[in-house]
């Protein structure tokens, strides 16, 4: 979590512990980018830049959704698309340079304290990197499902 959040959050609730996160070290976060590599049929050799593109390319836009908006859910924006109870999420506000775990009730009361619409690009997802959700500063929203690979439509699969 950026420093400058972290002060910003002691500002605004003075006598609220700061949300528990850790900050993945090194191997982490290349561990996780491998499995998005993996899940995203991208290359070895592609940076975290590219995964990010990516996820957006194979993504979808949720119409009609705005994360800046007061009246945006971000709980039942998640808990539609994981079809697991979550324990914690990780948030990357930078390409997948720097990723840190929020347990998942953390992330949800203080959002806003976390991502901020006006400027901050953001991509939360669970450890298993079957989902991702892209949270743009201009409150557009986009969701990746990693359900499916390219072995999902091989010859064989789709009888042909």
């Amino acid at each position: 979590m950026q420093q400058f959040k972290i002060d910003n959050f002691k500002k605004t609730h003075p006598d609220t512990p700061l949300p528990n996160f850790c900050t993945l070290s090194t191997i982490e976060v290349t561990a996780i980018t491998n499995i998005f590599r993996t899940r995203l049929c991208l290359p070895p050799t592609s940076h975290r830049g590219d995964i990010c593109k990516a996820l957006l390319q194979y993504g979808e836009n949720v119409p009609g959704l705005n994360w800046a908006e007061a009246c945006f859910d971000v709980t039942k924006l998640i808990s539609d698309i994981s079809e697991r109870t979550i324990g914690s999420v990780l948030l990357s506000l930078d390409n997948l340079e720097i990723v840190d775990r929020f347990e998942f009730n953390d992330l949800i009361r203080y959002f806003a304290d976390l991502i901020y619409p006006s400027s901050d690009d953001a991509t939360v997802f669970d450890s298993t990197c079957e989902w991702a959700i892209t949270f743009f500063h201009d409150g557009s929203i986009y969701v990746w499902r990693g359900e499916y690979s390219l072995s999902d439509f091989s010859e064989q699969k789709l009888n042909i």
